[in-house]
C-alpha cells in the first residue's frame, strides 16, 4: 500500500514538474529571476576584457600611478605630454572662442581622464578598477530595488497565475467522459457528458473501465462553444479521441458522423455499479446571480486598505 502511494506521489510530482516548472508559460519567471545574474556576468566578462586591454596598453607605454597622480590642474597639454607621454585615447572639440580636449591614460589598473580647456588642464577624473567592495554596493542596490521591489512580487504573481491558469488550460489530471448517443431516425448524434474520470498522467484514459449499461440519462442541456476553435492544438490524441477543450469544431473533427451542437450533462448517478467504478457526475449549476457582490466587497476593501495604509505611512513619515 505504501509503495502504491509513493508511486502515485512520484507520478504527480513528475507531472507537475513537467507541466509547471518546465512549461513555456513559466519561462518569463526564470528570466526575471536570472536577469541580474546575466547582467553581472556580462559586467564581469566586460571588466576582464577591459583590464586585459589596459594592461596591454600599459605594457606598450609604461606609466606609473605616481606619475599620473602628479599631474595637477593648471598644467598645459605640452607639460602633461612631456611628463607622461601621449595618451591612448584623445578627443578634441574646438569652437571659435574655446577648445576642449580629453586625454586618457592608464597605469594598467585605473583610467585617468584629463580635461583641457584652451590647452590648460581643468579637471582630473580617475576611474578606479572594479573591486569587491564596489561590486558589493552595486549588488546591494540591485537586490533592494530589483529583487525586493520587483522580482519577488511579479515572480509570485507569475508562479501562482501559472499554477491556476495552467491547470485550467491543460485540463490535466482528469477528463470529461463524453459519449455520443444516436437518436433513432436521425443521423446526428447527441453527446452526453457523463462526468469526469481521474487520469494520473493527464494524457491517456482507459475508457473500457467506465462503460455503463444504460443509455438513458437525466440532466440538463448545454451548447458546445461554436465561435472558438482550438484545433489543431485542441486535439490531444486523435487515435483515442481525446481533446484538450470542449468546443464544437474539435469534437466534430474527432467523430465520423454529424454531432448536435446541443449536448446533455448527466447529473443522475449510475447506481448499478460500485462507487469506485462510477463516473463522477457533474453537479447542477447554481441558478443565482453569482459571486459578484462578494467580489465587489473584496475590491472595495483592497482599495480602502491601500488608501488608509498610504495615509498612515505618510503621517508616520512626517513625524520622523
Amino acid at each position: 500500500m505504501i509503495g502504491h502511494w509513493l508511486s502515485q506521489i512520484g507520478l504527480v510530482i513528475r507531472l507537475e514538474m513537467r507541466k509547471t516548472f518546465f512549461s513555456r508559460r513559466g519561462l518569463w519567471v526564470y528570466l526575471l529571476a536570472l536577469a541580474p545574474v546575466l547582467i553581472f556576468l556580462g559586467h564581469s566578462l566586460s571588466e576582464i576584457s577591459n583590464r586585459k586591454e589596459r594592461q596591454a596598453m600599459n605594457a606598450a607605454h609604461p606609466i606609473s600611478n605616481a606619475a599620473l597622480r602628479s599631474i595637477t590642474e593648471g598644467m598645459t597639454i605640452e607639460e602633461v605630454v612631456e611628463k607622461v607621454g601621449e595618451p591612448f585615447a584623445k578627443v578634441e572639440f574646438h569652437r571659435p572662442n574655446a577648445s576642449f580636449d580629453s586625454y586618457q591614460y592608464t597605469d594598467g589598473d585605473n583610467v585617468f581622464v584629463f580635461g583641457f580647456r584652451n590647452s590648460r588642464l581643468f579637471s582630473v577624473n580617475e576611474r578606479d578598477r572594479d573591486t569587491i567592495p564596489k561590486d558589493s554596493v552595486i549588488f546591494a542596490g540591485v537586490f533592494q530595488f530589483f529583487y525586493l521591489r520587483l522580482a519577488i512580487f511579479f515572480g509570485c504573481v507569475g508562479v501562482f497565475t501559472n499554477l491556476f491558469r495552467g491547470e485550467m488550460l491543460d485540463k490535466s489530471l482528469h477528463f470529461y467522459l463524453l459519449t455520443p448517443v444516436q437518436v433513432p431516425g436521425k443521423d446526428t448524434a447527441v453527446l452526453v457528458n457523463r462526468g469526469w474520470i481521474y487520469a494520473p498522467d493527464g494524457t491517456s484514459v482507459d475508457a473500457s473501465r467506465w462503460q455503463e449499461s444504460t443509455t438513458r440519462f437525466e440532466g440538463y442541456a448545454d451548447l458546445l462553444p461554436g465561435n472558438t476553435r482550438t484545433a489543431p492544438d485542441g486535439v490531444l490524441r486523435r487515435d483515442a479521441r481525446i481533446a484538450r477543450a470542449l468546443d464544437y469544431a474539435t469534437v466534430s473533427s474527432l467523430l465520423p458522423y454529424p454531432v448536435s451542437p446541443l449536448y446533455l450533462v448527466a447529473t443522475a448517478q449510475d447506481t448499478t455499479k460500485p462507487v469506485a467504478q462510477r463516473v463522477e457526475r457533474l453537479g447542477t449549476p447554481a441558478l443565482d446571480e453569482g459571486p459578484h457582490m462578494s467580489y465587489a466587497i473584496q475590491w472595495f476593501a483592497f482599495a480602502a486598505i491601500a488608501l488608509i495604509g498610504a495615509g498612515v505611512v505618510a503621517a508616520h513619515s512626517r513625524t520622523l
